[in-house]
């Protein structure tokens, strides 16, 4: 639901208020904002699930921040499902959540404004869907503020949906699927005085593996992602950097749980430029993918999905690309310094694995690339890791996330 669909009737006019900022005799510079916005936001820089024993297919994965359309977040929504080898239908597992976020301490409306909102995208078998939300600047509290900046406050996947005719019978959606690409982008297209249009995409594409009517379903599925969307007003704009990256990890065999690292902090740290004496501040994701392939040729270490054979070290046949059963998948940005100049260094990581204790059944390449955006405003740093039963549950942010298990 967007801005403008939730209110009805007459809108109340609201006077901007204009404050003169710096006053001289050749410069003078206006702030001008709303003095309803909300400036009571707990910015997520960061957020992942992760199995606890095994990789699994993907049917619900959640991360959003509770309560959207109150001024301020009251916690996290959380939720994974894995399949019926995550629910005790055939085995279990328990799932772990972990979110960083900052909340802005002290800030007034002049200096920051914030509008939260969920989108909801229908994704058909080609694996990617967009969807223009018209913002009324009124409705949201965001008259005057000169610049416009959408941010990414949490997501959801969700096979469970309703399928098409062509769909199969024998595959329930709600057992998910193999990953082969997920992500999401947020961005403001267009804004005037009255209305901001903010473009929201996201894929979801899944591939095959070793269950033929998986592999058959897989080619007809539709599925939902949900993305959390906060849009914030500034007097400056925000800076921004791209980040990209692959990571590789080998093929395991049955009783191995190898550790798959991380990325290096040479391709994981990007720079965002500022202004002397700013804030540490908050990084936030404009945008981020994950495009998941198998390396290396086929042989005797290297399987293809099911239906598919290996012909010259390439897999042929009707199957198609290779899709992974998924440990763990998580974004996450940080400031990690700031110099006298305001300049700071930011680390981005990208991590999608599907290390198991029992067997992956790919080489894994993981394509990472994002963009991230910073916030040069007084913050503190708040997170929260929770271990749960699998389904859904709930969970609060904390300043002493040790009360949640949480590093």
């Amino acid at each position: 639901m967007n801005a403008a669909s939730r209110v009805h009737g007459a809108r109340l006019a609201v006077a901007l208020v204009s404050v003169c900022a710096a006053c001289g005799v050749d410069d003078e510079a206006s702030v001008t904002y709303d003095p309803r916005a909300c400036s009571e936001w707990d910015a997520v820089e960061g957020f992942g699930l992760r199995w606890a024993n095994a990789n699994h297919r993907v049917s619900l994965w959640r991360v959003l921040t509770a309560d959207p359309e109150a001024c301020g977040s009251d916690g996290v929504e959380l939720a994974y499902v894995g399949g019926d080898w995550t629910t005790g239908a055939v085995a279990a597992d328990v799932p772990t959540a972990t979110v960083s976020a900052r909340r802005i301490v002290d800030a007034t409306p002049d200096e920051l404004g914030v509008y939260r909102d969920r989108v909801r995208l229908d994704i058909d078998p080609s694996g990617a869907a967009t969807a223009d939300v018209v913002v009324d600047r009124n409705v949201a509290r965001l008259l005057g503020y000169p610049e416009l900046t959408a941010v990414i406050d949490g997501l959801e996947i969700d096979t469970n949906v309703p399928q098409s005719g062509d769909y199969p019978a024998d595959y329930d959606p709600s057992l998910g699927y193999t990953l082969r690409r997920v992500g999401a982008d947020v961005e403001v297209v267009t804004a005037d005085a009255t209305t901001a249009t903010v473009r929201v995409s996201a894929r979801l594409a899944f591939g095959a593996s070793d269950r033929d009517p998986m592999n058959r379903a897989l080619l007809e599925a539709r599925s939902a992602v949900t993305v959390g969307l906060a849009l914030v007003g500034t007097q400056r704009e925000a800076a921004d950097a791209d980040v990209d990256y692959a990571l590789e990890y080998p093929r395991q065999l049955f009783g191995e749980d190898p550790v798959h690292e991380p990325a290096a902090a040479t391709e994981a740290v990007v720079t965002l430029p500022g202004r002397a004496g700013d804030a540490e501040g908050v990084v936030a994701f404009r945008g981020f993918d994950f495009d998941l392939s198998a390396h290396g040729e086929c042989g005797a270490t290297q399987i293809c999905p099911t239906g598919d054979t290996c012909v010259d070290g390439t897999c042929v046949g009707p199957a198609g690309p290779a899709g992974f059963y998924i440990r763990e998948l998580r974004i996450g940005a940080r400031v990690v310094d700031v110099d006298e100049a305001g300049t700071a260094d930011v680390w981005v990581d990208g991590f999608a694995s599907n290390a198991s204790s029992a067997i992956a059944y790919f080489a894994l390449r993981s394509h990472f690339s994002a963009t991230v955006v910073r916030f040069p405003v007084a913050s503190e740093p708040l997170a929260a890791r929770v271990e749960f039963e699998t389904g859904e549950t709930r969970a609060s942010l904390d300043s002493d996330p040790s009360t949640q298990g949480a590093p």
